[in-house]
């Protein structure tokens, strides 16, 4: 996630046309920590602050790469009637899509997951204290929610506190949560545990069982909440696993945390058949997480690690195929795997990484030929800043794509 800010920043210093030194300067900090920053180092929640308020843009995007469209649009229904999943539980369906929610905490938690855990607000915030809610804090406890069968996930800020009450839920289904700590620091309570994280911490927890939570103020948190028997099938004696912390580190974990990451941003929703193969996926790194082995482990590293891998690169390439000498070596290096295991899980795919990264170099070249701000940039000063190298070669790929050179794609728009 934090590569991902990065390359927002680094995005939002190229569209002000600064330099490393000239951003610095204009956020009155050494030009080493927008270095750092962009490449994902030392990031902190004052530092995106503090680039949101200096460039009058949003916290929400730095942080989470919401648009304001996003940020606009009203609450919605969090759980829709008419479809059952599998599993039974319902999963919300917009012309047969699963799409993700942007609703406000401040007016409760979705139903798939009050009906699941017997939350009870408690404390207030101490904006709250303070003599009322500002807007910073309105989008503070904002979040983004996305339904799929067997899972219902959650990311963005919390309320100060909950309690929720041990016994049979509303809904009579037994679910874990995840837990997972983007920014900012949590504290659980249960099963006479206390468990204190700060960001990448995660833990698990059981619906079933009482306890109590609070978040920081200012903080982002990923919450996946999973059915209990869809693990217990596959972890043997998963209970004993439960608050006990999760290394920072793993691999499944922060695979599952750019996953969803990415299943947020997905304005165009899944389809019934996508929204069960995401279900699964989800399924498969929390058994992973939980210890899963034999057979279950080999299916989950088969289908949904791999699922989340493919997703990482794709986000990689997004990302980075602005980058001079951007590779699929450098790429691998960023998700600790050999290079040819990156070209080979694009293969499956009928994908190849050079197609891919053409593409994205392409589409971000059309996007700025016909963007007024980019507009004192030549041609050349373009395709370059979109990582070509050979001027001849972007020429073609870009009449090929679109029908139509560069510069009279640009004098059209």
């Amino acid at each position: 996630m934090r590569r991902a800010i990065g390359a927002r920043i680094a995005s939002l210093r190229f569209r002000l046309d600064r330099s490393e030194r000239g951003f610095a300067k204009l956020l009155g900090v050494p030009r080493t920590a927008v270095s750092a920053w962009e490449s994902g180092q030392g990031l902190r929640q004052g530092d995106l602050r503090l680039i949101a308020n200096a460039t009058d843009t949003s916290f929400e995007w730095l942080a989470g790469g919401f648009t304001p469209e996003q940020l606009e649009t009203p609450r919605h229904a969090a759980v829709s009637r008419g479809s059952e999943s599998r599993a039974g539980i319902p999963a919300p369906l917009d012309d047969d899509r699963i799409k993700p929610l942007w609703i406000s905490i401040d007016e409760g938690l979705p139903e798939a997951i009050t009906s699941a855990w017997k939350l009870r607000p408690e404390g207030s915030t101490p904006s709250d204290e303070a003599g009322g809610a500002s807007d910073a804090r309105r989008l503070r406890q904002s979040a983004v929610f996305l339904h799929v069968p067997d899972a219902a996930l959650l990311s963005g800020g919390r309320a100060s506190a909950y309690r929720w009450i041990k016994g049979k839920p509303e809904n009579g289904r037994a679910e874990f949560l995840l837990s997972l700590v983007l920014m900012g620091r949590r504290r659980f309570e249960q099963m006479g545990r206390d468990f204190e994280g700060r960001a990448g911490s995660a833990i698990f927890a059981s619906n079933i069982e009482g306890g109590r939570f609070s978040f920081g103020a200012d903080g982002r948190y990923l919450g996946v909440n999973v059915l209990a028997q869809s693990l217990h099938a596959r972890v043997p004696n998963v209970e004993a696993r439960l608050m006990q912390p999760i290394a920072p580190d793993s691999q499944a974990l922060r695979l599952l945390s750019d996953y969803v990451s990415s299943l947020m941003k997905c304005d165009e929703g899944l389809d019934r058949d996508m929204a069960r193969s995401v279900a699964d996926h989800v399924v498969d790194l929390c058994a992973l997480l939980l210890g899963a082995r034999g057979d279950e482990r080999a299916l989950a590293e088969t289908r949904g690690l791999r699922a989340a891998q493919k997703a990482a690169i794709c986000a990689a390439i997004d990302a980075g195929a602005a980058t001079p000498g951007f590779s699929a070596q450098a790429v691998a290096e960023q998700l600790g795997v050999p290079s040819r295991y990156v070209h080979f899980l694009l293969e499956q795919g009928g994908e190849g990484f050079g197609r891919l990264v053409a593409a994205r170099r392409l589409a971000l070249a059309r996007a700025r030929l016909a963007d007024p701000r980019f507009g004192r940039m030549t041609v050349a000063e373009v395709a370059s800043s979109c990582g070509f190298v050979d001027l001849q070669q972007f020429h073609r790929q870009f009449r090929a794509r679109f029908g139509d050179a560069p510069s009279g794609f640009r004098a059209k728009c």
